[in-house]
């Protein structure tokens, strides 16, 4: 009796032999460990059997590690299309073993199938050599970029699967493909992307990539929830919040350079002409990358001929196009003698057709030009309307090939329309239902749409696509719900697209939103992850109370993907939607939630002075007060405090925060309470209130709990408010005198901002420090806190703090007598800064640089600095570093040497602001240059007060200040005369 080689497992079939799992027309070839490991599961199905069992059985007592056996697992769960947390083939019984839940059923031998393989692919022979080459060179480590680009139907798929046939199937490299989808209205953030991360994380490689993600790419990875648990998720979005579209970028290209490192990788990305925005960023960012990678890219995109210039695929193209590692791979129509070669290949031999060899071909590429999907559709027209016949074993015209010829539509378009007539009622039934799903449907979606079983339309589909009509096998799909059921796909956009047109429009709409139900009632709370489709569904269905819902849901994954032009258009389209909605509280609480969600996006696109953020924060304020939606409104105000304080108008910032207070006071919400004192402490400081600062700083401290307000940093400034008022109350406390307890919070701020490991609000803690420090007279601590915070700021693309803190590097560096480079870098921080809108801190910035002109002895262009400075102070209100920038023009208008009375006046106005400011480290330094310029005169009160200050501040003996201070109360006391 013979050992049998086919099973069934529930509806799926097993070749153990070739290790073929099929279903519903996927066919799925699994490694031979796989296969094993399912027999051996089989074997005990119901029982649990251990890992050690396992072990035994297939790896036959060799020593190997846990992850073997959890690869295995995880690509037989991928074949069967299955979910780890609701099994319905395989269990997992945590640290124990598996359990096989549906038995492997021997089946008889079957007959040998009737139909014949599918045509191999005709011609193109250049164009694969030159994806070889350009392959041979990728893995050699020069990574390569290709974009295959050719018209509807002539046959880009076709040569990218023969490609990836060719080197992907012998599994010595890593493949992984997505598909960029045709979207009405705005698209989804790095669709192609993530589809081609999800299957690199399920297929052989899944341990490895998933690994390299956590490591390299943990903002993509929290985007991507079918592969984590719960726990390791909810981390991983904490810190992805404030992530920029800089660090989207560097994150995926270093992860896909990583992955590289062990195995050569192929990356095919399909439809480039739909692509969002952000795919092609990626797809740039990666082309202008230098470093060593087995990589090679392959795209695939129709002409851009059409595409005005400005268009973000022409911008790509164009870009490219110059470097050596990448190229461009046009593809055009077929030679007749290769449509001659596929009729031979399709009908055995070269249908007779007219009086000389190829004369069928002839005719055929002269109305086709050669286009594969055209010339392959013609044939099998000819066929379907007894044109073309068997005869004896041997294919011909039943007619004159003039004539023939003559009936062959002249577009392809017609063509397809007319091969539909051809088809059953029901075929075409579903056909249109799929075309109004998309390229890609599920067969439950057309079943439920159409009131049917699912089974009946997997049956009429997996008909179509055996018979090469329309469609293609695509896999399964599953559910939320537990639905499982066929994948398909159209064949070509085209056939899609003629079939979406034949739709009248009124049933276009009812399709849309029954399409749109099903989905959303299938994944239930998961249905934001599709908020996208659904937002098109909903839209095209005229159903516009859903289509905004889920276009603001969609802005909030664009979001979440630092992918903010994305996010911007959906917000937008949902605010454009609410024009047309009766006006009621609700429509009123949707436009005020769109517009708050849209002003911190503005301001991360357009940079912080972007008018249309203030816009949106100021209607979301002014619906907030019409209709009193108190927690509302204190969003949009503390929104509008971002941008106003951002902008430099410091003292309508602190009429917001005091409001902000007195709204989180009135609902007495804690959380509120703590950003409101958050905007007052920032905004205190600015305007030199040091007391103000403290007191804030120390009731925030007082509200925050780690576990209970980190989350909140996504709304409330891109970071943590608890390291926020640590680094404000350090600055405050150093300012006042008090440099040991500020070093403390300062050490706090940062610490905190570790443990969270959110990097926006790291970077931020940082420059503080750094500030801090150099406000303190410490340059080297101030070098070292500054160049970490530049250095995280470059690597997520925080334009601002990383302007800021190169200025402070470049400040030390002037300290260190690297002059002319320093000054250099402290300009070009500030136009740095200045570029990205914001006016905070310039007064600051202007400062550091007068100061490292004075120290430099270039006495012009230092007092042309502190002049900028005191502009900036004067217009912005912003006077913590007032009296400073007064003592470093005092000691400028010293050094010329011109006007001694004018500098002994600049240097007491340093003193007295210093002094109402409380701000007694700058106090005492004032007083010390004063003295210095008095030059003998009597000075006995500010001797005095040198003394007193000596005493009172927390100041460390061997720091600057203290060295001078002292110096100078000893040489008076040698010198009676400069004391009466």
């Amino acid at each position: 009796m013979s050992i049998p080689t086919q099973f069934s497992l529930g509806p799926f079939r097993l070749n153990v032999e070739t290790g073929e799992l099929l279903h519903a027309g996927r066919n799925t070839k699994l490694t031979l460990k796989s296969t094993q490991l399912l027999l051996a599961l089989a074997q005990r199905t119901g029982e649990l059997v251990s890992k050690q069992e396992l072990f035994r059985a297939v790896w036959k007592g060799r020593v190997v590690s846990d992850a073997a056996l959890t690869t295995c697992v995880l690509e037989l769960r991928d074949a069967l299309q299955d979910d780890a947390r609701q099994p319905r083939y395989i269990e997992t019984l945590h640290r124990r073993g598996y359990r096989l839940l549906v038995p492997l059923v021997a089946l008889a031998p079957a007959a040998p199938p009737a139909s014949t393989p599918p045509c191999r692919m005709v011609g193109r022979l250049t164009e694969l050599a030159a994806l070889d080459n350009r392959l041979r060179q990728a893995m050699a480590g020069q990574m390569q970029v290709v974009f295959v680009i050719g018209e509807p139907g002539i046959g880009k798929t076709t040569l990218l699967d023969a490609f990836a046939e060719r080197h992907a199937a012998g599994g010595k490299m890593a493949y992984a493909a997505g598909r960029c989808a045709e979207h009405y209205g705005p698209s989804e953030a790095y669709l192609p992307l993530f589809d081609a991360l999800t299957r690199l994380c399920r297929g052989p490689h899944a341990e490895r990539s998933l690994h390299i993600l956590r490591g390299h790419a943990p903002g993509w990875l929290a985007q991507l929830p079918g592969l984590l648990g719960d726990a390791e998720l909810e981390t991983l979005r904490r810190r992805a919040v404030g992530g920029t579209r800089e660090r989207m970028l560097r994150e995926l290209a270093d992860a896909i350079t990583a992955v590289t490192t062990d195995i050569p990788l192929i990356l095919r990305l399909e439809d480039l002409q739909w692509s969002d925005a952000s795919t092609l960023d990626w797809l740039g960012f990666i082309a202008r990358s230098m470093e060593p990678a087995r990589l090679l890219i392959v795209s695939s995109a129709r002409p851009i001929e059409g595409l005005l210039g400005d268009q973000p695929l022409a911008r790509l193209l164009a870009e490219v196009a110059v470097a050596r590692h990448c190229g461009v791979l046009r593809l055009g129509g077929l030679a007749a003698a290769e449509v001659g070669e596929y009729l031979t290949a399709q009908f055995g031999t070269e249908p007779i057709g007219g009086s000389r060899p190829g004369e069928l071909a002839d005719a055929i590429h002269a109305r086709t030009e050669g286009n594969p999907l055209f010339m392959i559709n013609v044939a099998n027209d000819l066929v379907a309307r007894g044109v073309l016949i068997e005869r004896d074993g041997r294919w011909s015209l039943a007619g004159r090939l003039a004539d023939i010829a003559a009936t062959i539509p002249e577009d392809l378009r017609r063509l397809i329309a007319l091969q539909l007539e051809r088809l059953s009622g029901n075929e075409c039934e579903v056909l249109q239902v799929a075309s109004a799903v998309g390229e890609r449907f599920c067969a439950a979606t057309v079943a439920a749409t159409l009131g049917q079983h699912t089974e009946s339309i997997e049956t009429c589909c997996a008909e179509l696509a055996r018979r090469g009509l329309f469609l293609r096998n695509a896999g399964n799909e599953s559910w939320p719900d537990g639905t499982l059921a066929s994948r398909y796909a159209f064949a070509h956009a085209l056939y899609r697209a003629t079939l979406y047109e034949r739709l009248p429009a009124a049933r276009r709409a009812r399709l849309h939103v029954a399409i749109a139900d099903r989905l959303e009632t299938a994944f239930g709370e998961r249905a934001r992850e599709l908020a996208a489709e659904l937002a098109s569904h909903f839209e095209l269905g005229g159903d516009v109370a859903r289509a905004i819902r889920y276009h603001h849901a969609a802005g909030d994954n664009a979001g979440a993907r630092s992918a903010a032009r994305e996010a911007i258009e959906h917000y937008r389209r949902a605010l454009q939607l609410l024009t047309g909605l009766t006006d009621s509280e609700e429509r009123t609480q949707q436009e005020i939630s769109l517009n708050i969600a849209l002003g911190p996006l503005l301001l991360a696109c357009e940079g912080f002075g972007a008018p249309a953020a203030e816009k949106a924060y100021k209607r979301a304020q002014e619906l907030c007060d019409r209709i009193g939606a108190t927690r509302e409104l204190f969003t949009a105000l503390w929104g509008l405090w971002l941008y106003t304080q951002s902008h430099g108008h410091h003292d309508d910032a602190k009429k917001i925060g005091e409001r902000l207070l007195d709204i989180a006071a009135q609902v007495d919400d804690r959380s509120l309470l703590l950003q409101a004192h958050h905007a007052l402490w920032a905004t205190s400081l600015t305007r030199g209130e040091l007391l103000a600062c403290v007191e804030h700083a120390t009731a925030g401290a007082g509200l925050y709990e780690v576990g209970e307000h980190a989350g909140m940093a996504a709304r409330y400034g891109n970071h943590d408010a608890g390291a926020c008022g640590r680094g404000f109350h350090a600055m405050a406390l150093a300012l006042h005198g008090d440099l040991v307890a500020a070093r403390t919070a300062s050490h706090a701020a940062i610490g905190l901002t570790d443990e969270l490991a959110h990097p926006f609000s790291q970077a931020l803690a940082l420059f503080i420090a750094a500030m801090f420090e150099q406000i303190a007279g410490e340059h080297a601590a101030a070098r070292q806190h500054a160049e970490r915070s530049a250095c995280l700021a470059a690597e997520h693309g925080f334009a601002a703090i990383s302007a800021w803190a190169s200025c402070i590097v470049s400040w030390a560096m002037v300290v260190n007598g690297e002059h002319a480079p320093g000054i250099s870098g402290i300009r070009a921080g500030l136009s740095a800064a200045q570029a990205t809108g914001t006016k905070l801190w310039q007064s600051y910035f202007f400062g550091l640089l007068a100061d490292a002109c004075r120290i430099a002895g270039s006495t012009s262009e230092g007092l042309a600095a502190v002049r900028s400075g005191l502009d900036a102070a004067r217009t912005t209100n912003e006077r913590f570093y007032e009296a400073e920038l007064l003592r470093f023009e005092g000691e400028l208008v010293r050094a010329t040497a011109t006007d001694p009375q004018r500098s002994v006046a600049l240097l007491e106005r340093a003193v007295e602001v210093a002094k109402l400011q409380g701000a007694h480290l700058l106090e005492l330094r004032a007083l010390v240059s004063l003295v210095r310029t008095l030059e003998g005169e009597p000075c006995a009160a500010q001797l005095l007060r040198i003394g007193v200050l000596l005493e009172s501040l927390a100041l460390q003996d061997d720091s600057a200040d203290a060295r001078e201070a002292r110096l100078l109360l000893r040489g008076s006391q040698r010198n009676p005369t400069a004391i009466s």
